[in-house]
């Protein structure tokens, strides 16, 4: 995997094709596949930054775009996310060529606990758990203009594979949640799966 051999290891593929993959795993339908990758990583500073994209396009395959965080790979979108030393308190980024502020917050905790997931062709790639994903898609909901289906539908495919792989434990230990949603296993699963977004963030 070409990104690989210039990039640092808290690499993590988030996103559409994140969100494609679980739902690949517990073989539910993709609605809207996606043929672009989005990969969050942390860097100190924008001049890491311009390095890493920099080498990238030193690669057979890659071409630059108009757009600093867009590359692309043989004709297929990659957007290149930076977290880490270039956030600013309030977790966003600004591009030094003032495109508008960016919320980065979920990427820290996409990285920190992904799921590493061998792909066809046996590359390894960390993937940001479902509780991460859940968190990003949040974000990105909250921090548009204009909210969409799409974006509700979206958040419910996670919500159905993030069920999916908790198997038959889920409610276990939560009997006492359950009943307090009079037994409403959406209702339950959606607290749960928040309490597993707040712990992400509390940590």
């Amino acid at each position: 995997m070409a990104l690989r051999t210039i990039s640092p290891p808290s690499l993590t593929l988030v996103g559409a094709a994140a969100r494609d993959i679980w739902l690949d795993e517990f073989q539910l339908p993709i609605v809207r596949a996606t043929t672009d990758s989005d990969f969050a990583f942390a860097v100190e500073t924008w001049e890491h930054f311009r390095a890493l994209r920099a080498g990238l396009l030193k690669i057979e395959g890659f071409a630059a775009t108009r757009v600093e965080h867009k590359v692309t790979y043989r004709g297929q979108g990659v957007d290149l996310v930076p977290f880490g030393g270039v956030e600013r308190p309030d977790r966003t980024i600004v591009w030094p060529n003032n495109q508008p502020a960016m919320n980065v917050t979920g990427l820290r905790e996409a990285a920190r606990t992904g799921v590493e997931v061998r792909l066809p062709g046996g590359v390894s790639v960390s993937v940001a758990s479902l509780p991460a994903m859940a968190l990003l898609k949040i974000c990105a909901w909250a921090d548009r203009n204009e909210r969409t289906d799409r974006d509700a539908g979206d958040f419910w495919c996670l919500f159905v594979a993030w069920i999916a792989s908790t198997g038959d434990t889920i409610f276990g230990p939560a009997l006492d949640v359950y009943e307090a949603f009079e037994f409403d296993p959406d209702l339950t699963a959606a607290w749960l799966l928040g309490s597993e977004v707040r712990a992400l963030l509390a940590t």
